[in-house]
């Protein structure tokens, strides 16, 4: 591949890896923002989660159909933090992945000079 063509590839995956790194920037606002946090970090992630499970064990909602509607919103709270927690990690790569793609296109675009 031609150097020329490696600057190419790299500035590509530059700018797809920056789509990820701007999930991540937006969740750390959303993380940030009053509103999210009392709805959905602190009134779903926290509150929902802990009343399901008190009504897990409550004796009146032992009914099979009962407990697999409580399991499913369980599921879906924990479904819901897996996908917050993966844009993290997901931009986190990508902000080391921009830093060292910038590193090796600067080694590149010098040796065209």
């Amino acid at each position: 591949m031609t150097t020329a063509a490696e600057i190419t590839k790299i500035e590509q995956e530059v700018k797809n890896a920056k789509k990820t790194a701007d999930l991540g920037a937006a969740l750390d606002r959303l993380r940030n923002n009053r509103d999210f946090r009392k709805i959905i970090l602190e009134g779903y992630l926290e509150t929902e989660a802990v009343r399901l499970v008190h009504a897990k064990g409550n004796p009146e909602c032992q009914r099979p159909e009962k407990q697999a509607t409580i399991a499913r919103d369980i599921d879906g709270i924990a479904s819901f933090v897996q996908y917050l927690n993966t844009i993290c990690q997901l931009a986190d790569l990508a902000d080391k992945d921009i830093k060292d793609s910038e590193l090796q296109l600067d080694e590149l675009r010098k040796e065209i000079e």
